[in-house]
């Protein structure tokens, strides 16, 4: 198996915007220069503050693997002097989006005596879980991120080595990690194309906190959207949800506010919006939301709040089957007398654990063209008519 070299040319092109990414936010820009001491006392606090949200390491694993996990990577960072800050803080961000609460401190004393024999046992460890490719990832992001040369790249080729991760593995997991440092949609694409049978999709959150968004075509009939659960989705990237040219649209940890939100698409074609929120809209014309042209819609963990218009604020058009689960419609206001806040024309709409609060309209708050099913919800302090409303939705103090 040919060595990380192959690949390293293109990602040292990439370092420099690896590395400008990083510093996007000015709270987590340092003064020093390289070689300078770390404070880990600060770098802890900041990368709390901003986590990498839905890190796979996070997901159902044991401290002891998280710990081995992480002094891997610090490992890393041992062989690689140079912008140390930089790579310790991306390292306190992938912890506490994992969960693990671990010093840095501690974890630099434990890379630094990293054994042979641990080095097996923590790989092996990796692989078992199935979290071999994340960690060459996050490995491919911290070396670009600390502009690591030869002694990273031995470290690296030696750890794919170790997970058995092929040269063409490597390559596309490269390939993603240069995408998201030139903050390259277009580069993304193309690797995520030429996957073929390796699917690498379950990777794309982390590199969510560098890019700020990943917009893509995930293959001929499904695109996807993936925030990072906090930062506003640009209003160029969220116009494009209008009229999607393919059946399936998958959003996820998307953030819409101030500005109007209209989602459609294909008749054949499904839904998928999960942990996202819109907010904060106040329009004088058109609905603050509008999604229409699904033969089927999922929308769980959502938050749909503080949302003013003239006619319609909310307005679900034309959609066959639509699932509503654990999602909250609050402080949703219109003007017009014959107004609806909350318009849901779908032929099966099933609402689960949805509650809707401070609803308020002079005509219809809640106007539903067909039956629905509900389970577990409630509604409180919501203020017109309503048609079609679920004899299930409980009505709250």
């Amino acid at each position: 198996m040919k060595t990380i070299s192959d690949v390293q040319k293109g990602m040292r092109d990439a370092a420099a915007w690896l590395e400008e990414a990083s510093r996007d936010l000015s709270d987590l820009q340092f003064s020093e220069s390289k070689n300078e001491s770390v404070d880990f006392q600060r770098i802890q606090s900041l990368g709390k503050r901003y986590p990498i949200q839905n890190h796979s390491l996070g997901k159902k694993k044991s401290a002891v693997f998280k710990k081995q996990y992480l002094t891997l990577l610090a490992a890393l960072l041992q062989v690689e002097p140079a912008y140390t800050n930089e790579g310790w803080l991306f390292l306190q961000r992938i912890a506490a989006g994992g969960g693990a609460n671990l010093a840095l401190s501690s974890l630099q004393v434990d890379a630094a005596m990293l054994t042979s024999e641990h080095l097996d046992i923590f790989t092996a460890a990796v692989s078992q879980a199935g979290m071999g490719d994340a960690l060459l990832l996050d490995s491919l992001l911290l070396c670009l991120l600390v502009q690591g040369g030869r002694p990273t790249w031995t470290y690296i080729s030696g750890l794919a080595e170790m997970l058995g991760c092929t040269e063409n593995r490597l390559t596309l997991l490269s390939g993603l990690a240069v995408a998201a440092a030139k903050k390259d949609a277009d580069k993304l694409q193309v690797v995520l194309k030429s996957c073929n049978e390796v699917d690498l999709t379950p990777l794309l959150p982390h590199l969510i906190p560098i890019q700020g968004y990943l917009l893509f075509r995930q293959d001929d009939d499904t695109v996807c959207l993936l925030g990072d659960g906090n930062t506003p989705i640009p209003k160029q990237v969220s116009r494009k949800l209008k009229g999607i040219s393919v059946p399936n649209l998958i959003i996820r940890d998307a953030c819409f506010t101030k500005n109007q939100l209209v989602i459609s698409g294909e008749k054949s074609g499904h839904l998928t919006m999960e942990r996202c929120s819109v907010q904060n809209i106040q329009l004088q014309k058109d609905q603050c939301f509008l999604c229409s042209g699904f033969s089927e819609a999922d929308f769980t963990d959502c938050i749909f709040q503080e949302l003013s218009a003239i006619d319609t604020a909310i307005d679900f058009t034309n959609i066959g089957l639509a699932t509503f689960h654990r999602v909250q419609f609050k402080d949703i206001s219109v003007a017009a007398p014959t107004a609806w806040a909350l318009r849901v024309n779908i032929r099966r709409p099933q609402f689960k654990s949805v509650t809707m609060e401070k609803i308020c309209s002079p005509q219809y708050w809640y106007y539903g063209a067909n039956p629905a099913s509900a389970e577990s919800c409630s509604y409180k302090n919501c203020r017109g008519m309503t048609s079609c409303l679920p004899e299930n939705f409980k009505k709250s103090k």
